[in-house]
């Protein structure tokens, strides 16, 4: 059974065709008020002497136009790792910038509830402030951001412990 384009003539003549040979032109202005487009085999016009489409598959392709949007959306960092012993992360991550704008098809740009980039990785970090370049995730489909990575930066601090005493002496003389 054909899953795709089935065509018919010269075995040489079939094997010499690549992909690009079968590309299918739409003219999608004229399926701007029909839900559906029907795909013809007169559509694929070069084919080589002799060669035929016998059928094509799929022969009909849904058409839908969404309006193109553009919103801003969180951008998300997960931590990962712990940093040196005795060390603490201080604080939030902090991204720059905190939103991106994400433009592309209505249904996938108001669906979104933030873009990630990539977890920025605290392992074996010590004291001070860390900063790093971190890279976005692909976009879901139909949409693009205007932004490729975004800096991040996490505070690490020395562990602050506490102890309690019970007894403490009084008169620090006395033994």
């Amino acid at each position: 059974m054909c899953r795709h384009h089935c065509l018919v003539g010269p075995l040489q003549q079939l094997e010499a065709l690549r992909p690009d040979d079968l590309a299918i032109t739409l003219n999608l202005q004229a399926a701007q008020n029909i839900p559906e487009l029907k795909l013809t085999p007169d559509m694929i016009p070069d084919l080589p002497p002799r060669v035929s489409v016998d059928r094509m598959y799929p022969s009909r392709l849904e058409v839908l136009f969404e309006d193109i949007v553009e919103r801003m959306v969180p951008v998300q960092v997960a931590r990962t790792g712990a940093p040196a012993k005795g060390m603490e992360v201080t604080g939030e991550t902090i991204v720059e910038p905190k939103e991106i704008k994400a433009i592309g098809i209505r249904s996938e740009v108001m669906t979104m509830q933030h873009a990630r980039a990539a977890a920025f990785d605290v392992s074996g970090l010590g004291e001070g402030l860390h900063e790093r370049q971190l890279k976005l995730d692909e976009p879901p489909d139909n949409v693009v951001y205007d932004a490729t990575s975004v800096t991040a930066s996490v505070q690490i601090a020395r562990k602050l412990a506490s102890k309690e005493f019970d007894k403490v002496a009084r008169d620090l003389g006395a033994r």
